[in-house]
């Protein structure tokens, strides 16, 4: 064997090395049911317009089983399980296919208890579904909205008291 067909050789067979073990490293792929999906973009949906509509080219029309679905392999695998964790907690709360109304009371109670991790990756997620603008590794958005939230219910349980 001369030293180039060596070199070859040598330089082929470490690209395969190279491409079994990145692809090894590969994480399994993230899959939500059919309900976990259809609380995701319920959150999404009411993100979209509440307290003001999301601009036209991202809101409600966005808010599609394709959409989460291209944005689901950006997330983060911790973060993945956090999705699946929320959403049991809201569809244990009786939130799935709740109305508009509910859905925001829900919400609004589960962050004033301090939904945690949980409830903040779920509405990130659901916030990246509707915007591009946004990741669903980024909980900035997702915060600001379920603060906003946390105050609306703390107001109104402030008023039903008086």
């Amino acid at each position: 064997m001369n030293h180039l067909t060596r070199r070859y050789v040598l330089r082929a067979a470490g690209v395969t090395i190279l491409a079994g073990v990145t692809g090894a490293a590969t994480p399994p792929k993230q899959t939500l049911t059919g309900q976990e999906i259809e609380m995701v973009l319920q959150v999404a949906r009411l993100g979209a317009v509440y307290p003001v509509p999301f601009p036209d080219e991202h809101g409600v029309s966005q808010a599609t089983a394709e959409r989460l679905r291209v944005r689901l392999p950006e997330l983060a695998p911790a973060r993945f399980q956090l999705v699946r964790d929320a959403v049991r907690d809201l569809a244990a709360a009786g939130l799935t296919g709740a109305s508009r109304d509910r859905l925001l009371d829900g919400l609004a109670r589960k962050a004033a208890d301090n939904g945690g991790d949980a409830l903040t990756a779920l509405t990130a997620l659901a916030v990246a579904t509707v915007s591009t603008d946004f990741s669903p590794n980024d909980d900035t958005a997702a915060v600001f909205w379920l603060g906003g939230l946390r105050q609306r219910h703390l107001r109104l349980k402030g008023d039903r008291r008086s």
